[in-house]
């Protein structure tokens, strides 16, 4: 009628997103095989709309039922406990060096007999399980305090030390050790002894023999940018 009010309300409305998914998941696909040391990982997918989601599998643990130190499984040298990639060490540590060459693997060993002055290296295999330790192999080394804050010495099982030379690539096993300065990770660690020449800091580097040579694989106190058959690929594995 005239003259009378008139009241309008106006509402506005946005298209929203598909409403989320209820979902419903399947029994799951193991993705990765949980072994001894290494978890494993179960994949879920949603029946509805195909989302997928992960479960973590917990590692199987290794077995020994006929009692050798050896396990069934992975064939570790159960004697000598597990070792997973150090992130970084403090005293008290048991470790074992190992370096990459050419596909294979090697470890430091407690024998100083070549005529070299190096440490002899023993073959190991690593592979996506883990570190697997040849039996009876004494490659296991203690990280023992230095005479400073953040050096260390290498002890080995029979007590002797890891011992540099300064500026030579001699080492050594002797009663008292060398400073070493000590690194971690994933093909990147490093034993820095701190002595220095024209090519900068000597660490414990892996040398395969070259052709023609009598001497066996071995460990040295070398630059990091030495000569070819020289390794720079490290990793220390600690005992968990």
């Amino acid at each position: 009628a005239e003259g009378a009010e008139e009241l309008f309300a106006l509402n506005f409305y946005v298209k929203g997103g598909e409403p989320a998914c209820k979902h419903v998941w399947d029994n799951g696909e193991v993705t990765t095989e949980p072994w001894c040391t290494v978890a494993g990982e179960k994949t879920f997918t949603c029946e509805l709309c195909g989302d997928t989601k992960t479960e973590s599998i917990a590692a199987l643990g290794h077995i020994d039922e006929n009692n050798d130190k050896k396990c069934d499984r992975c064939e570790a040298n159960l004697a000598a406990g597990d070792y997973s990639i150090a992130e970084s060490v403090a005293a008290g540590d048991k470790i074992i060096i190992v370096a990459e060459f050419e596909g294979k693997y090697y470890a430091v060993a407690n024998d100083n007999t070549t005529v070299n002055n190096a440490l002899n290296a023993i073959e190991v295999d690593v592979n996506d399980k883990g570190l697997v330790l040849p039996n009876g192999a004494d490659i296991v080394w203690e990280v023992c305090a230095g005479s400073e804050d953040g050096k260390f010495t290498l002890k080995s099982s029979n007590g002797k030390y890891i011992t540099a030379v300064a500026n030579k690539t001699t080492v050594s096993l002797t009663d008292a050790g060398s400073d070493f300065t000590i690194t971690c990770g994933a093909r990147t660690s490093e034993i820095n002894s701190g002595y220095t020449t024209q090519q900068g800091f000597r660490c414990l580097r892996f040398r395969y023999p070259t052709s023609g040579t009598t001497m066996g694989p071995q460990f040295r106190n070398y630059a990091p940018n030495s000569a070819a058959d020289y390794s720079s690929i490290i990793t220390i594995w600690k005992a968990n």
